[in-house]
Order: C-alpha cells, then sequence, then structure tokens
C-alpha cells in the first residue's frame, strides 16, 4: 500500500512496527481535491495531518501587520500538521491546492483514539521535543475552550532557598547542641531534641517547599497569568491578555546574570504594570512571549480579511466565488478561532482556611485586624499574614526550642553541661527571654504598620515598636 511506504517515511512514524504503520494506515481518509481548494485556512483550528501523494499545493501567510505573501510549495511525498494531531491550534498558514492533488488526511479525533487503546503505539512515535513539552504542560481548570498553555515556570531555586535559609541555620545550631547533649552520654534527652528538632524543621521545610511550587507563570495562546498561592492562607491569579501587552522588561542583578533568572515587567497598554519576579530563563521567555503575540495578531488580521471578504461577497451576490471550505472545518466548533475568546481581566482572590480563622480571631479582637472599616468610610489595612508568618517564624521556632531546654535543666537534663556551668540553666532563659522579646517585636511591628483609605486621600503608616521611629506619607485621591 502506498501510504505505508509514505507514513514510514514520516519522522514521527518512522520507529512504528509494521502493525502500528498498518492500523495507523486503517484511519487515513483518501482524498482527491481540484486546483484552487484550500487544504487549510489560516486562524482555522488544525484538526488533520495531510500526506501528499500526487500534485502541489503554495503556502500563504498574512503577517502581523496584515501582509499576505507566498512562503512556500508543498510537493508529492511531504507532509505537514504534526502539531494539529496533539494540539488544538490555529493554523498559521492557508494551503492551496495548484494542482490536482492526490492525499491523505488522519483526523486528530481518531489519532487521539488511537493512541488512547493502544500503548506500544504511542510509546513508538517519535514526538518533536517542542510538542511533548507542550503535552507536559498542566491543564489549569481556568483555560478556555481551545486555549493551550505555551510554556510554564516556577520562580527560580534560589527563591525556595532564600525562604529556609534563616531556618537552616537555626537548625544546625540546634543540631549542635543536641551533639553536645550526645558527647555527654545524656542519649535520651539528646533523641527527643534531636527527633523534635528534626519534626519542626521537616515541616518548615515542607511549608516552603509547597508555597514555592505553588506559585507558577504561565503563557498561553491567550494571555500571561501569573499565580501566587500561600497553603491555607490565600491564593491571587493575575491576567493580562496578549493583546493588551504593550511593553516587556528585564532586571537583573550580578546574582540573576550568573544564576540564569529575572524579574519581567509587564506593561499594557492601559499603563497597568506587573512584576514576574525571578522569571528563570527570562531572555527566552521574552522573545517566546513577543511571538506568541505575533501569531496572535496574525490570527486576527487573518481573521478579519476572510470576514471582509465574506461581507462583500454575499453584498455583490458572489458567495460562490470564495471556493468550499477547508477539509478541516466541520462545523463552528471547528472553525472558530482561539482568539475570539476573552479571557476575564480581573484577578481572582480566594481566602483559604487559615485566612478566615484569622480574619475571625480579628474580629474577637483577640489579635489586630487584618482589614478593619470604620463607620465614616474609613478603611484601615494592615500587611498581609503571610508577612506577619514570615516574619515570626525564626524567633517562634528558637523560642520553643530554649524554653523546651530551660524545662529540661530544671530537671537535671543534661548533667553533663550543669556539671560543667552552674549558669546552664539561667542562660538558657536569658536566650528564651531574648527569643521571646525579639517575637513580641515583630509582632507589635506588624501590627504598627496601616494603610488607610479615607474620603479623599490615602496614608501609609510604617511605626517601629516603642515609638523608636514613625514615616507617615499620604496622598490626595485626586493626584492618583
Amino acid at each position: 500500500m502506498d501510504l505505508v511506504k509514505h507514513l514510514r517515511k514520516i519522522d514521527l512514524f518512522q520507529r512504528l512496527s509494521d502493525e502500528n504503520l498498518w492500523e495507523l494506515a486503517s484511519i487515513a481518509e483518501d482524498r482527491r481535491v481540484e486546483a484552487g481548494t484550500h487544504l487549510t485556512r489560516q486562524a482555522d483550528i488544525g484538526a488533520m495531518f495531510f500526506i501528499i501523494d500526487e500534485g502541489e499545493a503554495r503556502v500563504d501567510r498574512i503577517d502581523e501587520d496584515g501582509r499576505q505573501r507566498p512562503v512556500g510549495m508543498i510537493r508529492a511525498g511531504e507532509s505537514f500538521g504534526v502539531t494539529s494531531l496533539f494540539l488544538g491550534e490555529p493554523r498559521d498558514a492557508t494551503i492551496t491546492a495548484v494542482t490536482p492533488m492526490h492525499l491523505w488526511t488522519i483526523k486528530r479525533a481518531d489519532f487521539s483514539r488511537l493512541i488512547s487503546r493502544n500503548i506500544q503505539f504511542r510509546r513508538q512515535l517519535a514526538v518533536p521535543p517542542e510538542i511533548r513539552e507542550r503535552l507536559r504542560a498542566p491543564r489549569y481548570p481556568w483555560l478556555e475552550p481551545g486555549e493551550v498553555v505555551v510554556t510554564h515556570s516556577r520562580r527560580h531555586w534560589i527563591v525556595f532557598a532564600r525562604s529556609i535559609f534563616s531556618g537552616s541555620v537555626l537548625f544546625a545550631i540546634v543540631l549542635g547542641i543536641v551533639l553536645a547533649l550526645g558527647a555527654s552520654f545524656e542519649l535520651a534527652a539528646a533523641s527527643w531534641l534531636a527527633m523534635t528538632a528534626g519534626s519542626l524543621y521537616a515541616l518548615y521545610f515542607v511549608w516552603h517547599w509547597v508555597n514555592w511550587r505553588n506559585d507558577y507563570f504561565a503563557v498561553t495562546t491567550m494571555r500571561l497569568t501569573h499565580r501566587e498561592r500561600v497553603t491555607f492562607i490565600y491564593e491571587t491569579r493575575h491576567e493580562i491578555p496578549l493583546g493588551r501587552v504593550q511593553n516587556i522588561t528585564i532586571n537583573r542583578g550580578p546574582v540573576g546574570k550568573a544564576l540564569g533568572y529575572g524579574d519581567l515587567t509587564i506593561e499594557t497598554a492601559a499603563q497597568l504594570k506587573l512584576l514576574f519576579s525571578r522569571i528563570p530563563y527570562p531572555d527566552e521567555t521574552v522573545n517566546l512571549i513577543w511571538d506568541q503575540i505575533r501569531r496572535m495578531q496574525a490570527t486576527q488580521r487573518a481573521i478579519q480579511r476572510q470576514r471582509m471578504r465574506e461581507t462583500l461577497a454575499q453584498e455583490l451576490g458572489m458567495e460562490g466565488e470564495l471556493g468550499d471550505p477547508s477539509p478541516e472545518v466541520k462545523g463552528p466548533e471547528d472553525a472558530a478561532p482561539v482568539v475570539d475568546v476573552v479571557p476575564p481581566d480581573a484577578p481572582e482572590v480566594s481566602p483559604g482556611r487559615l485566612a478566615q480563622a484569622l480574619m475571625w480571631l480579628g474580629e474577637l479582637d483577640l489579635i489586630p485586624q487584618m482589614r478593619l472599616e470604620r463607620p465614616d468610610g474609613t478603611i484601615i489595612w494592615r500587611k498581609h499574614w503571610v508577612m506577619l508568618i514570615r516574619h515570626i517564624t525564626a524567633p517562634l521556632i528558637a523560642a520553643t526550642m530554649f524554653i523546651l531546654m530551660t524545662m529540661l535543666s530544671l530537671v537535671g537534663f543534661p548533667i553533663y553541661l550543669m556539671e560543667l556551668t552552674p549558669y546552664y540553666t539561667p542562660i538558657l532563659l536569658g536566650l528564651s527571654m531574648i527569643c521571646l522579646g525579639w517575637l513580641w517585636w515583630d509582632l507589635i511591628d506588624w501590627g504598627n504598620d496601616q494603610y488607610i483609605l479615607t474620603e479623599d486621600r490615602i496614608i501609609d503608616i510604617e511605626k517601629k515598636p516603642l515609638a523608636i521611629s514613625e514615616q507617615r506619607r499620604e496622598a490626595s485621591l485626586g493626584v492618583i
């Protein structure tokens, strides 16, 4: 069969066994088309793979400026549409038969059913790396029909390393103390402290690891999305439609240049700025964003030209001059371009269970409220609870450890250190008081900082505990 010979020459199928090649050939459709037939149209959703047996076709492309130009020819023995077998994206070009053609087509729906029921077939496919990477991208629940994730990434690993640095140093200090206890043959106390310290550090490590994994930056065929999530506290997602991106700036320091990360500042036509901090490979990400924007703009231009042609043909009574639609178009869902779907502009914010519990404690006046609205319309905000947790983690762990060690010393553990110096317990008690003071300082410092919104102005207050210093900045709402 000629089709099997053609399939064997295609890179995607070159590793298939004879049995799988024949099974693939069984789902292909044999077609003959006349000159002038559109095999594909730019902006239509790709849904077929084409194998050319006889004839030639011209490839035309409309660029982001709306100019149409020929970019190549497709001849007998060639094929196209590998991406359409795996991803439902708009076509980048219009392909038109210039001679009568004999070809075969494979529909994406039939191909998907084949690889889902034949595991061996799926494993033997030589999927291009760029398509494989996009297939591995998460299927986010907020994706619109026809929207595909082009790339996604998390913040650079240095962000995670910085978040656990202080806790890791504290754990190393505690571990040194535990080793000293072990040297004094107080194995029971040393083992108990080691288990306690290890458990606390494991929770601390997992907390920051999960929070680092929760944040991501994604580029889709429609938008840029940045999600930040703190487990049990809050989740927020900011989005910018690709069509509104006006400028992208990369900021990198010496460390960022050495480790390969940077900050991306995205500016829109409405002068809105969004910062995506510490993104790995920022240059490649920016190039990919601009490429995707150009593709989207070219797709929009192609849609506009096609609609103008259809409108003119209807007004002039020349509908038949438009020719038949491409064989891919079977209905409105197949023909609908991705760019016709407009994503929401507003970020989605949902408080977690811990945030709700903290709000409830604030309403009971047990802790300062994060948001307070007065009867006169004045609204007072404090920094988010996550900022408080980040600051009090180290002093809270240190105070807990020194208090536990003080309690052990009161019952005679460890004997070696207590015999070495009579001031062992007072030293531990002093360190406990210092850590408690450190904890109190961070709590009061967080509670003192406020953002106040009145009817005519906005106020930013930063105040240190014990009235050491205070900064107050105000601005009139009329000039913001």
